[in-house]
């Protein structure tokens, strides 16, 4: 049976298809015209845009580490899950194993960020607030954790953390090799240098 054609202007309009269609580049050779307006809405609705890949090399140092693991499609960092968990003497600091080492990629940097519940929910944060992982380091990525708070109510849990916690979150960030030229003057700015507070409260 024929299908009859869908109006123009009933979303998803034929102009709004077309669109689609050069945008992922000819993966969809559909005549729109042909399709009904529900079609047309399965077919745009159901489609899943595939992301281009970096690959990340991982090692397990022990047969207990866990694989990074990115908690949804839309996060931009993969979780780092500790295997250990050693505390400090003055129950304010956890140091964590991941048990994990990393070949970065040549040109990339692999940053390691707190989690935001930590932050929101317990006043914990990474001991140096950002890891910096180069591309030749080869050893265990480990995690510092601190706490900013003193604990309510006067309890001391002896751990920031537990094994099988997620401790970090990381990402992998293409960076360039800069080359630094010694200069006797810089360009001139507005702000020249005007700094804490030169621009207002």
């Amino acid at each position: 049976m024929q299908q009859t054609p869908a109006p123009d202007d009933d979303y998803p309009s034929l102009e709004l298809c077309t669109k689609f269609s050069e945008a992922v580049r000819g993966a969809f050779d559909i005549n729109w015209s042909l399709l009904t307006r529900e079609q047309r809405k399965q077919i745009l609705h159901g489609f899943k845009p595939v992301l281009p890949t970096q690959q990340l090399r991982v090692k397990r140092l022990t047969p207990d580490a866990a694989m990074p693991q990115y908690a949804t499609d839309g996060s931009a960092c993969f979780d780092l899950q500790a295997i250990e968990v050693a505390g400090g003497g003055d129950y304010m600091t956890s140091l964590c194993r991941t048990g994990l080492a990393f070949e970065v990629p040549v040109g990339h940097v692999m940053l390691i960020f707190s989690r935001s519940g930590q932050g929101f929910n317990h006043d914990t944060r990474l001991a140096n607030c950002v890891g910096v992982i180069d591309s030749d380091y080869r050893g265990e990525v480990m995690v510092k954790l601190t706490r900013d708070a003193p604990w309510p109510g006067g309890e001391q849990p002896n751990l920031l953390a537990r094994a099988g916690d997620r401790v970090a979150q990381a990402m992998l960030v293409p960076i360039p090799r800069v080359e630094l030229i010694e200069v006797s003057d810089l360009s001139e700015t507005a702000r020249g240098a005007g700094g804490y507070g030169s621009t207002g409260a």
